[in-house]
């Protein structure tokens, strides 16, 4: 494990150990509610919606979206991680940006049903991502300010299994909506929003405290403190390689995920009713196998083992990828390829997300910058997703068709893989 990141006591300050249950619990509610309603719009709704504005080519207009909210996310991030590292209020310095992010992302996804325009849609969802990750910037930074390296992979798990339950429940409930998308989208836009919202308030925030003196920060002008913003972190490979392996891993299941929904309906053959019907199924057993999450992250505590379920859950996403191009190959049938693909997807990405973001907090260079350099891991996240739908869309417009999807995904997640292998201080 780093040094850097080993700065607090192993053991949690006397009065603390209550709130690590806090922590886990603003985890999980942040989570479940924001991944439910983002998968809920961008896997489900938000592509039906494209179609049902009678666009010519919905997959290119949700490529281009992915594409241009990345740019948009990858600055909003670092910036908006950054400014939490400097922000004092009676509340702490990350709750603040938690309630402002989500207000904004409520208000931009509520305008999406209003357009009647590919550019429209794309406009919305670029607007709704810089609200995203005014949550996300700071909210990743809560694990670095307040929970020792003992304790991470416990409190990571609760990152791990709101998330992926979130991810599971998400296109579950927007194939309830495909024939009514727009309350559909309005539900999930609230989702999305109440996530950073209610995390807020479960997190003790008054616990979130600057870590260096302020007598001791560098005296820096706004120009010089902006530059400083947007400067990424040097001379610290390890934290690269866990970039590079957490961009690519998302961009792999990204290629997949927001596109379920033609993935079912162009790639398998199904009518709607019957694609709706098995993305239910789907969702459903992603939920379940998602709660391989409890497990992982304790056991990572105990073992002081970061990489090997990062190994692990590799391997079963590689499964999953595998059995979609059985499926559509025909040597599966449709039905029974979904459903595996759902159980490895579930017990893959579950397994990944548990020990995710403790894995990150244990490469940092600089507690004290934990908003900016999170900010700079989490375009990782935001790039590979935003990536991955652009390198679905240009593989369909290439070739044709989904076919080769998978085996570039495969190839990504295992090059993935090998970056996280070679971090030095993460065993």
């Amino acid at each position: 494990m780093s040094e850097s990141a080993t700065t607090p006591s192993e053991e949690l300050a006397p009065g603390q150990t209550m709130k690590v249950g806090r922590y886990i619990a603003g985890y999980i509610v942040f989570w479940l509610f924001t991944a439910t309603g983002v998968t809920m719009i961008t896997n489900v709704l938000m592509p039906q919606f494209v179609k049902n504005i009678g666009a010519s080519n919905p997959a290119a207009i949700i490529g281009v979206a992915s594409s241009i909210a990345m740019v948009v996310a990858m600055i909003s991030n670092v910036v908006f991680g950054a400014i939490s590292d400097r922000t004092r209020t009676r509340f702490g310095r990350r709750a603040p940006w938690l309630v402002i992010g989500g207000i904004v992302a409520i208000i931009s996804f509520v305008l999406m049903p209003m357009q009647s325009t590919g550019v429209g849609v794309i406009i919305v969802y670029s607007i709704a991502q810089i609200g995203m990750n005014i949550m996300y910037a700071p909210f990743y930074a809560v694990l670095s300010d307040n929970v020792p390296e003992s304790r991470r992979g416990t409190v990571s798990m609760a990152n791990g299994l709101g998330n992926s339950v979130g991810c599971g429940i998400g296109p579950m409930l927007g194939s309830m909506f495909i024939g009514q998308v727009v309350p559909g989208l309005i539900i999930g836009a609230v989702l999305v929003g109440a996530g950073g919202i209610v995390a807020a308030f479960v997190f003790p925030n008054k616990n979130d405290v600057a870590v260096m003196k302020a007598s001791k920060r560098p005296d820096r002008s706004v120009g010089q403190q902006l530059l400083y913003t947007l400067t990424p972190p040097r001379h610290c490979p390890d934290f690269w390689k866990a970039f590079v392996g957490r961009t690519l891993i998302m961009l792999s299941v990204q290629m997949v995920s927001s596109y379920l929904l033609y993935l079912v309906q162009d790639y398998l053959g199904l009518a709607n009713d019957a694609a709706a019907a098995l993305i239910g199924t789907y969702s459903l057993i992603v939920t379940i196998t998602s709660f391989v999450t409890l497990i992982v992250g304790p056991l990572s505590d105990k073992m002081g083992r970061r990489k090997l379920p990062a190994y692990i859950a590799v391997v079963l996403i590689c499964g999953s990828f595998a059995s979609w191009l059985l499926g559509g190959s025909g040597m599966m049938s449709a039905t029974v390829a979904v459903i595996v693909a759902a159980v490895l997807y579930g017990a893959g990405y579950g397994t990944f997300t548990a020990i995710d973001q403790a894995l990150n907090v244990d490469v940092l260079p600089n507690k004290e910058d934990a908003g900016k350099d999170l900010g700079f891991i989490n375009v990782g996240t935001t790039a590979g997703m935003a990536a991955g739908a652009l390198m679905t869309s240009t593989i369909y417009s290439i070739s044709g068709g989904y076919t080769m999807v998978f085996p570039v995904a495969i190839v990504m997640t295992l090059v993935g893989a090998f970056s996280i292998s070679r971090i030095k201080v993460v065993k």
